[in-house]
């Protein structure tokens, strides 16, 4: 979007460098992603940058609501997805946005949709430190909307999923994660975050309580599960042999509530 930086990228792109890029993405993990990597980043004016940043806080104003329950309630219509022990607020927040024209010609977001679920957060900071090293970014150049750097962001990241809980009793939960699209994601939070990345299959159930076992057949406690699993796709998957229930009444915190996801996609519609 920044018309002399597009240009010097274009001039200098080679297909070398790309793929110098994916292969970059897959060394750091020894995993290839499951999807197609972009050739390019966007680059983003300050006068965009500044009007997302603001239509962000004006929307996050909104979902900060007290009432906010109250009005979004009614959108979660089938009661066999209502998950025990929501918290007031969503732990997540994504805002997808549509980039417009102003009558100045100037680019201008508008708001598409929010989603109350966690996204590729630690991919985000794989493909945008291996588009640095292989692809001649600029060094003024930051995948951050404030000022942070790369250890910031990962600890901010470790703070709100594993927190004062050791991280062997934090589980990133998914149904069959090597099977998914994003599974490099999900990879690279159990590396970072040394937790472990665990198919929802493999969850115990003792009374209220739920546990794994890891790699050396110990049971192991789960107070906190870093939630990926989809309603949708679990409704779709009557071959899994589960042992417990979302609606089971739990000993166990969610690190990104369940019940937001489904909240959120209705309450996109508002705005």
């Amino acid at each position: 979007m920044i018309r002399s930086v597009r240009q010097w990228y274009n001039q200098n792109f080679s297909e070398e460098k790309y793929q110098a890029l994916l292969e970059d993405l897959k060394n750091q993990y020894n995993e290839t992603p499951n999807f197609r990597i972009a050739e390019s980043p966007f680059f983003i004016p300050s006068l965009l940058k500044k009007r997302l940043l603001e239509a962000c806080e004006e929307i996050t104003d909104v979902l900060l609501r007290t009432d906010l329950k109250t009005i979004s309630q009614p959108a979660l219509y089938d009661p066999k997805y209502i998950v025990p022990n929501e918290d007031d607020h969503t732990t997540f927040l994504q805002m997808d946005f549509g980039i417009t024209l102003d009558e100045n010609g100037d680019p201008f977001p508008k708001l598409i949709e929010i989603q109350g679920f966690p996204s590729v957060y630690f991919f985000q900071i794989m493909i945008s430190n291996a588009f640095k090293r292989q692809m001649l970014i600029p060094d003024h150049f930051t995948a951050f909307f404030k000022q942070m750097n790369n250890r910031e962001y990962v600890q901010l990241l470790k703070d709100i999923i594993v927190g004062d809980t050791e991280p062997e009793h934090v589980v990133l939960l998914e149904i069959e994660p090597e099977k998914q699209t994003t599974y490099i994601d999900m990879l690279c939070t159990s590396v970072e975050l040394g937790i472990p990345c665990l198919c929802i299959t493999k969850v115990l159930k003792e009374g209220k309580k739920l546990y794994y076992k890891n790699k050396e057949g110990d049971k192991i406690q789960i107070k906190k599960i870093y939630n990926r699993v989809i309603f949708d796709e679990l409704d779709q998957r009557s071959d899994l042999n589960l042992n417990f229930s979302f609606t089971d009444d739990l000993e166990v915190e969610w690190i990104g509530h369940p019940n937001w996801f489904s909240e959120f996609q209705n309450l996109s519609f508002l705005f």
